[in-house]
């Protein structure tokens, strides 16, 4: 009867590490998977917010460009129309 008795705990003991074995591994590599992806996903984030500091600052600087091309060309509209006035005078 003993003996019995330590079959099926031999048994329940085997089929237990037979499955045991699987889902430490699978959890084991489901926490690397998980790490790598979360520093991954961290890395694209601070990449991410590089970039659009980048194009904020050269979004700045078309607007920048714009305003003066604008601002250059009023002025020379102005000089036009000033000195078309005092040759008609």
């Amino acid at each position: 009867m003993e003996q019995l008795m330590w079959i099926g705990i031999g048994i329940v003991g085997g089929v237990g590490l037979v499955i045991l074995i699987p889902v430490l591994v699978v959890g084991g590599w489901f926490i690397v998977v998980t790490l790598i992806m979360g520093f991954v996903d961290k890395t694209v984030g601070i990449v991410d917010q590089g970039w659009q500091t980048i194009r904020r600052r050269i979004q700045t600087q078309e607007k920048l460009a714009l305003r003066a091309r604008q601002k250059r060309a009023m002025q020379s509209k102005e000089l036009a129309s000033a000195s078309g006035a005092q040759r008609g005078s």
